[in-house]
Order: structure tokens, then sequence, then C-alpha cells
């Protein structure tokens, strides 16, 4: 019997829009411990933002040498180690998230498949990508979420 997306995703999805705060953002997957979400605008796909893509966006940005020091913007106001920079850089960063929203950091290509599509193509899919995580879509709204997790899970079925 062939297993598809439809009998291993999640289907209880937590989208965020475009127009959300990158802190509003941050917060909300921090109290659902997840690391990313789709974007979706109109009930629409647009978009997929994670956590990382805050790193990626704003490190790069830094102006001191990597090996100063190391800071990383978290959901309560702090910072944790992850982007390297001086304390300066990390005053410049909290300013310059409070003025970003979803849309300023998404990934607009999103990598997804149907609810019909096999289990074996969406492992092609993550592997090609080095995604962890892969959007189930039909008619450009997202039905539903499959994990590495939930792929590793059906190996041990």
């Amino acid at each position: 019997m062939t297993t598809h997306a439809q009998d291993i995703m999640s289907r209880e999805l937590f989208t965020v829009s475009p127009e959300m705060s990158l802190i509003d953002m941050d917060k909300a997957l921090s109290s659902r411990k997840i690391s990313g979400a789709p974007v979706v605008s109109n009930g629409e796909l647009i978009g997929i933002v994670t956590s990382t893509d805050i790193g990626r966006r704003f490190s790069s940005n830094l102006k001191t040498e990597a090996g100063e020091t190391s800071y990383y913007w978290h959901s309560n106001g702090t910072m944790t180690n992850l982007i390297v920079g001086s304390e300066t850089d990390a005053g410049d960063l909290v300013e310059r998230l409070s003025r970003c929203t979803v849309a300023d950091i998404m990934t607009d290509d999103v990598i997804s498949v149907s609810p019909d599509d096999e289990v074996k193509v969406v492992a092609g899919l993550m592997s090609k990508y080095k995604i962890h995580r892969i959007l189930v879509v039909q008619n450009k709204r997202p039905v539903g979420m499959i994990t590495s997790l939930d792929m590793v899970g059906l190996l041990t079925q």
C-alpha cells in the first residue's frame, strides 16, 4: 500500500500574516514550541517563515568580525547566543527587529506538495532542498505540514 502526504501530514496549522511583526511572530512560534509557519494572505499561501530567517536576515549586516560576542534575539526581549557581533550590534538588531514584519524576511518560493503526492516524493524534495518541513497545499491553500520528524515516525510504524 502506498502512503501519501495526506496520510502523514499534520492538519493543524498555525499560520502568520505578512503584516505580523517579527517580535509577535517570535513570541507566537516560541509559545507553540515550533520554529516556522506558513505565511498566508486571504487564505492563500504566499510564503514560509522560520526563526532561522531572522538570524539569516540580520547577521549579514553586523559591523564587527566574527568571534567578538554572540547574540540572538529572543521573544522575551533578551539576547541569547547565535548571531555574532558586538553589544552595539545587539542594540541595533533589537531596533531593526522592532521595525520589521514577516513579509520582510519570509521565503516566498515555497517548496510544497499536494495531498495526493506519495511520501517518496515528499522525502525526495526534503532531501534535495535540505528542508525540515514541507507544506501540503491544495488550490493555493495550505492544508497540512510534514516535518522531518513525521518522516522518521513513518519509518517506525
